[in-house]
């Protein structure tokens, strides 16, 4: 797994995660595949800090969905991670950077400033705005955008930006 295209929700903008999805990610033959059957998806505790409304509002984690989950600076990057893919990627890394992640040796690649230079003109850059765009707007799009600002489900969405980018 040496390129992971990876997704976290904190528990307040800046804040610690509170779940973080990743999935690895291939290129070959000019095709980009995510592999969802070795995705992770892990919702984490964080002691006595409480998730702020703001981030409930976009990410609908509470705090009883964390009481049981492991905390979050247990956290681990997969050993063999060069690459990390992600919308807005230097957010994320900032976050797993919080859980005692090393990540001076791994290489970050934004599909946002990707989408930017790909589509200069698109109305947004946001997740949702590109999947409507690059679907023209489908009823597909809409039932995937409905889960969207879940770590899992931005990684998928993140890849398929990605492919469209390929």
């Amino acid at each position: 797994m040496q390129a992971i295209i990876l997704d976290t929700e904190t528990h307040t903008l800046n804040g610690l995660p509170i779940e973080i999805a990743y999935a690895p990610v291939s290129i070959a033959n000019a095709k980009l595949s995510l592999d969802r059957q070795q995705m992770y998806d892990q919702l984490f505790s964080i002691g006595q800090e409480k998730i702020s409304y703001a981030s409930m509002a976009v990410h609908h984690i509470l705090e009883s969905d964390l009481g049981d989950q492991p905390d979050y600076a247990t956290f681990t990057l997969p050993s063999d991670t060069q690459y990390i893919i992600g919308h807005n990627i230097d957010y994320d890394i900032r976050a797993i950077e919080k859980c005692g992640v090393n990540v001076s040796n791994i290489k970050a690649i934004c599909t946002l400033a990707l989408a930017r230079l790909v589509w200069p003109d698109a109305e947004a850059h946001n997740i949702s705005a590109l999947i409507y765009m690059i679907s023209k707007g489908s009823e597909k799009a809409r039932e995937m955008i409905k889960k969207a600002h879940r770590a899992d489900m931005d990684i998928i969405l993140t890849a398929n930006i990605l492919m469209h980018v390929v």
